[in-house]
């Protein structure tokens, strides 16, 4: 958790976040990489990358204690943030968590109920599924079509 605290210092030198409500450090800061991940599997990175996302939760869950309840208000947390200036690609009020994200109380809800059934489960595969719904599906016009795969590159040196 301390990490996770530190983590939301060091961002928001950078970054001004309204965050609405008093949120714990190490929460703010867990919530901060969770949208972080989010917005990159809502397009940003190849859709492939979804596949990896689990565990990545995962440890997350772990870092903040296995509290299914404090892992959960982290994932809403994590919908809510958004930046108050312009920073980067963000605009002045944007989510940090992405345009899926940014959608009505029901969907955020219905994210958060799912997320809760698969942590209360310990049914991390299934993560992936509700990751999946919450970030806008597969993203199959995205022009990233391959996995990365091992190659032997063999160059002749001239």
């Amino acid at each position: 958790p301390s990490i996770l605290a530190g983590s939301i210092s060091a961002l928001s030198a950078h970054i001004q976040l309204n965050c609405g409500n008093e949120v714990p450090a190490e929460v703010l800061g867990a919530a901060a990489i969770s949208a972080s991940i989010l917005r990159a599997i809502s397009g940003a990175t190849p859709p492939w990358v979804v596949e990896d996302t689990p565990v990545l939760f995962k440890s997350m869950y772990v870092a903040l204690g296995s509290n299914p309840d404090l892992f959960i208000q982290t994932l809403g947390v994590s919908t809510k943030l958004e930046t108050m200036t312009a920073v980067g690609g963000l605009r002045a009020g944007e989510k940090l968590s992405g345009r899926y994200l940014d959608a009505s109380d029901s969907h955020i809800n219905s994210f958060l109920s799912k997320a809760s059934e698969t942590v209360a489960k310990n049914d991390w595969k299934k993560m992936k599924v509700v990751l999946k719904s919450a970030t806008g599906g597969k993203k199959k016009e995205s022009g990233f079509n391959l996995k990365p795969h091992y190659c032997n590159w063999e160059c002749e040196r001239v």
